[in-house]
């Protein structure tokens, strides 16, 4: 089936799979550069872009896989408190992710792609930045980045870690313990000390996947809410994907659905290894401002972000189990315990929202952007891990550039 067969009304350009904040940009970004684009998503925006911390953050560019993650994963990973724990059951291709894992874990490979990464996140925020500058709402809020140690312990490792993130490019400093308290009041006062970093920002991820969606939409694509069954890929003729509602035929396809890459890329010949890392956030209602500052309270990997009149805390990483939209009451308690500790005020802060969902985690830590091996008309853009919301502006510019 060609587009011929389909006739011109359901032809595009790009035909771009998934509306989350990285195929939102992606089809804004093909839209802006002349492109007739159309998106298929049955639910637009739900995905990991719903309930995530919002940062748009360079410094967080070592990847998951490093020696130190791998030891300390292996100790605790089936303990209801490890930052990184293992769900059941336990699928075939979650073992051989996790042994593709620990063989990226790698001091030389970690050193050279948190480099790549941080040179992708700043790349990233500045054009957040020339959008905002443009007049795309976004609502970006620069308030910079605390990582804040609640031990001694573990403090002693934030020159190690300043040092290595200096290396690959990031700008921040050491704090103590007044400093990091002067920067933000709100700290416990046992806090003993952190690592600033000054030019980090923070948005509404939900907000700012509609706003890139609809700008996307205000320069010519469409959308349509449905979602691919199967898909006729040729290497001549226009690739066309099916749906309930019809078919679609495109002279390129963009597949940007998050963890679902590994099944959906299946429908087009390929597999794509990405797992599912599923997390979980809490908000909390902030009339007052409680923090200025993005914080993550390190001892437990906890992040703290403040949106708008709110505050987000997010947290947790898993691997295996079952897929859920709702946090099980013991991690929604753990979470704001872990986040009051370091921020005793937000106790007094009544939670709205609770909120389940997975990363596209690849075993490596940096994103799947390429063609498909079997078809240069088919373009996977996934795996960005923690990094979804700070990689997509650079995530659609690289699409871009092979559409074009």
């Amino acid at each position: 089936m060609n587009k011929d067969d389909l006739g011109e009304a359901r032809h595009s350009d790009v035909l771009v799979v998934g509306a989350g904040i990285v195929g939102s940009a992606i089809a804004r970004t093909l839209a802006l550069r002349g492109r007739s684009v159309r998106v298929l998503d049955p639910a637009p925006g739900e995905g990991a872009s719903l309930g995530n911390a919002g940062l748009v953050v360079p410094s967080y560019a070592v990847p998951m896989s490093t020696p130190a993650n791998l030891v300390s994963g292996i100790r605790s990973a089936w303990s209801p408190d490890a930052v990184v724990r293992l769900g059941t059951p336990m699928s075939r291709e979650t073992l051989l992710w996790m042994a593709k894992f620990a063989l990226a874990c790698r001091p030389s490979r970690v050193r050279r792609d948190t480099s790549t990464l941080h040179a992708l996140a700043t790349r990233s925020l500045d054009l957040y930045r020339d959008m905002s500058d443009e007049g795309v709402d976004l609502q970006l809020r620069n308030c910079g980045w605390l990582w804040a140690h609640q031990s001694s312990k573990s403090f002693r490792k934030a020159e190690e870690t300043s040092t290595t993130l200096t290396r690959a490019g990031a700008s921040c400093v050491v704090v103590n313990q007044a400093e990091a308290i002067q920067l933000e009041p709100a700290l416990t006062a046992a806090v003993a000390g952190g690592i600033w970093f000054p030019h980090e920002a923070v948005l509404d991820s939900a907000r700012a996947s509609r706003v890139l969606l609809h700008s996307a939409l205000d320069n010519g694509a469409i959308l349509h809410r449905a979602a691919v069954t199967s898909a006729s890929v040729s290497i001549e003729d226009a690739q066309v994907v099916h749906t309930r509602d019809g078919s679609y035929s495109a002279d390129h396809v963009v597949v940007a659905v998050g963890s679902a890459s590994r099944a959906v890329s299946r429908l087009f010949g390929d597999t794509i290894p990405v797992e599912p890392g599923y997390g979980w956030s809490i908000t909390l209602a902030d009339g007052d401002n409680t923090i200025q500052h993005a914080l993550m309270a390190v001892d437990s990997h906890v992040v703290i972000s403040p949106i708008g009149d709110q505050v987000r805390i997010t947290g947790g990483m898993q691997f295996g189990g079952r897929a859920s939209t709702q946090p099980t009451l013991a991690d929604t308690r753990r979470l704001r315990s872990d986040a009051e500790s370091l921020v005793p005020a937000l106790a007094r802060l009544k939670e709205t929202a609770s909120w389940q969902g997975s990363r596209p985690m690849t075993s490596t830590g940096l994103p799947v952007v390429a063609r498909s091996a079997r078809n240069c008309r088919i373009i996977y853009a996934t795996g960005h891990g923690p990094l979804g919301v700070t990689l997509a502006p650079v995530t659609a510019e690289l699409v871009a550039t092979m559409v074009l």
